[in-house]
């Protein structure tokens, strides 16, 4: 009966053990502090967002897939976290209201053994992108991300029925959870969840 009872506890340990270095959870947030976002790193990776605490809404299964090598953006064990803020100034090389354009945000990199994936917070939203240990040019075969919005979100959606179009679409008013798969738009959709406008 003791004998069960430690090989029990030997089992338990390395269970928990295994979900600690396969489940890791990351918190980024703006410079003013108003917009967090989450992210989880498991079999997939996730991201979450909020503003001033209201939930917006969330990013599952954010992937990428070359055609020369398919494990080259698998998630695995995150070999090094790094962080940033940035503050730079830019000059744009089409002229628009500004002379100069500001890209201020707080920066947070997981490295994988051959890729790594990198959120960018800022005072008006989230950015992400996937950047690759490369020496050469790669043919990118697809790109998943699948996005799921608070309650109770209304998107004004403007669907389109073929892929060859003018642009110029009426703009539905629905309920988000109302859509469903194969539909879909070539001009941004809006969406407000909780009162927030999401582009």
């Amino acid at each position: 009966m003791k004998i069960g009872i430690k090989i029990l506890g030997v089992v338990v340990l390395w269970l928990t053990s295994t979900i600690w270095l396969f489940s890791q959870q990351y918190t980024l947030t703006s410079p003013s502090g108003n917009i967090s976002a989450t992210i989880n790193v498991e079999e997939s990776i996730s991201l979450s967002a909020t503003l001033k605490g209201k939930d917006l809404f969330t990013l599952d299964n954010l992937a990428m897939e070359v055609a020369e090598d398919s494990k080259l953006f698998q998630v695995g064990k995150i070999k090094k976290e790094h962080r940033e803020t940035i503050e730079a100034m830019y000059k744009p090389i089409v002229p628009i209201k500004t002379a100069e354009v500001s890209d201020k945000c707080n920066l947070l990199r997981l490295e994988f053994k051959k890729h790594a994936i990198e959120f960018r917070a800022y005072d008006e939203g989230i950015a992400y992108r996937f950047v690759g240990d490369l020496d050469k040019e790669v043919t990118v075969k697809g790109e998943s991300m699948a996005i799921n919005f608070a309650d109770g979100t209304m998107v004004w959606f403007p669907e389109e029925e073929s892929h060859f179009s003018h642009n110029e679409r009426y703009y539905k008013h629905e309920k988000a959870e109302s859509f469903s798969p194969g539909q879909f738009c070539s001009l941004s959709m809006l969406a407000v969840p909780n009162g927030v406008n999401v582009l």
